[in-house]
């Protein structure tokens, strides 16, 4: 018996059966995953990226695309579903139509395909960290000039985007003679 199904477990009958749906879509959209705990959890990796996740709770079950701009990317969901930034909640003994798991992977593991080398050079170059690069980048932002036709506040936006970047951001863009669009 593998970890995730010892995981599984130890849900009632009801919630391990909506538990082991959700498995089987995930591994019918990327069977090519690796099964694995994330965070106590059961996760789906890809080339080392964890692209997809579930649990069950004393009252319902989740879904965590682990990203948190996959679900803000979908358009609409089930009504018995609950959103947040980071989790998926629905009710056990409920379905995730296999559309929207499908969609939500989709667009997990467009984010987390390998990005070019140089993407973010200039990002790197004044001290980003991480999340804030990969913030950027995955808005195709990616030279500090592009900055100009955004707002601080689009840019404080960014999942990943914290005060620390942005105030960098600031000091290279004064550097570079780049301002910030203003709504006025």
């Amino acid at each position: 018996m593998s970890l995730i199904d010892r995981h599984i477990k130890k849900f009632p009958i009801e919630q391990q059966e909506t538990l082991q749906q959700l498995r089987k879509t995930i591994i019918a959209v990327v069977p090519d995953a690796e099964e694995k705990l994330s965070y106590g959890m059961p996760a789906f990796v890809l080339n080392g990226k964890v692209i997809a996740g579930f649990d069950g709770f004393k009252n319902h079950c989740s879904y965590f695309p682990h990203s948190g701009s996959v679900l803000e990317q979908i358009d609409s969901f089930p009504v018995w579903c609950e959103v947040s930034k980071g989790t998926l909640k629905f009710p056990i003994g409920k379905k995730l139509p296999k559309a929207l798991v499908k969609k939500m992977i989709t667009i997990r593991r467009s984010q987390t395909e390998v990005k070019s080398k140089h993407d973010d050079d200039e990002w790197v170059a004044i001290g980003l960290a991480a999340p804030a690069r990969r913030a950027l980048v995955n808005a195709k932002l990616t030279k500090i000039s592009q900055l100009q036709k955004h707002t601080k506040s689009s840019i404080a936006s960014l999942h990943g985007m914290g005060p620390n970047a942005l105030k960098k951001l600031e000091i290279a863009m004064k550097a570079s003679g780049v301002k910030f669009r203003s709504l006025v």
